[in-house]
């Protein structure tokens, strides 16, 4: 899933750097990016061989080999992306080690966690959160959970700090914008899960 993921931002790059792209030639960007995010995951062990037969039947290797470069080459090789998982893998030790959580029974802790894990799956399966960053998602979903588990019990507010890419305490202007787009992330995440309203 991460592999899909980073292929969704990639290609979203690609469009935001040149939006005439024709769509005849989606294809190419499509199976570019495709490509080059198997390369950055270690969920897919990328052969061309194999990369073609299995997903592009009709491609031949030249063939995926000129559509990576194109993508490259728009790029200008940045292809750096932090995916969803990489930001919850750094998050969750810190959070956790909040003592509220330190209190949590074992069978507590194991249902917040394949909680979780369940919704940010579902998350990573819907493109329209290309439109945030991973961390924004991260705390957003964690702070639903929790607000879900344990009503009223936490504040929105340290979750929203913690994804703020920058120090916006005291900047009204921005913290209401960042605070905009961190309750638009938890809308749609309660669109994408309505059993959690």
């Amino acid at each position: 899933m991460d592999t899909l993921c980073i292929a969704i931002v990639l290609l979203d790059r690609c469009y935001s750097i040149k939006p005439s792209i024709p769509s005849k030639a989606f294809k190419i960007y499509a199976i570019g990016t495709l490509f080059i995010a198997c390369k950055l995951t270690s969920d897919f062990t990328v052969a061309k061989k194999s990369f073609c037969k299995q997903l592009a039947p009709s491609l031949s290797i030249r063939e995926l080999e000129k559509y990576e470069k194109i993508v490259l080459s728009l790029l200008t090789y940045d292809i750096y992306v932090l995916s969803l998982p990489s930001v919850e893998s750094y998050l969750t030790p810190l959070i956790f080690q909040h003592s509220f959580f330190k209190t949590l029974s074992e069978e507590d802790s194991e249902q917040l966690m394949c909680e979780w894990q369940y919704m940010l799956v579902e998350i990573m399966k819907d493109c329209r959160f290309t439109a945030f960053r991973p961390s924004e998602i991260i705390c957003a979903s964690l702070w639903i959970l929790l607000n879900a588990m344990w009503p009223s019990r936490f504040v929105i507010t340290p979750f929203f700090y913690l994804c703020t890419s920058m120090d916006i305490e005291g900047d009204k202007e921005n913290e209401f914008k960042y605070l905009k787009r961190f309750n638009d992330c938890i809308e749609l995440i309660f669109k994408k899960l309505p059993s959690l309203s």
